[in-house]
């Protein structure tokens, strides 16, 4: 229990000069950049089995879509996911000046 309260009181006094917000934003910008790869993972590897004549393997949300408009999306993903991974890196910087 005693560690505990101690692991605490780190974060607290980690998170204190950036401040809450900060840490937050932070936070909710790396689970947005996790869900981009999540995302474009699952639909390369869709894509992917997809690719074969009469696969099983395909998924019900891409049977109704071109191949053309999933490459599309995905490479939409992709693009996506560069300034969501770059912002918090940014704004670390702009902290880090800050202090």
């Amino acid at each position: 229990m005693q560690t505990r309260l101690q692991q605490l009181q780190l974060l607290q006094a980690l998170v204190h000069p950036a401040g809450w917000r900060h840490v937050g934003l932070q936070a909710l910008l790396s689970v947005v950049s996790s869900l981009l790869d999540i995302a474009g993972l699952g639909l390369a590897v869709s894509l992917l089995l997809s690719s074969g004549s009469g696969s099983a393997a395909s998924s019900s949300l891409l049977k109704d879509v071109s191949p053309a408009s999933s490459l599309g999306l995905l490479v939409m993903l992709i693009i996506a996911r560069g300034p969501a991974a770059a912002l918090p890196d940014g704004l670390r910087a702009a902290a880090c000046r800050a202090v």
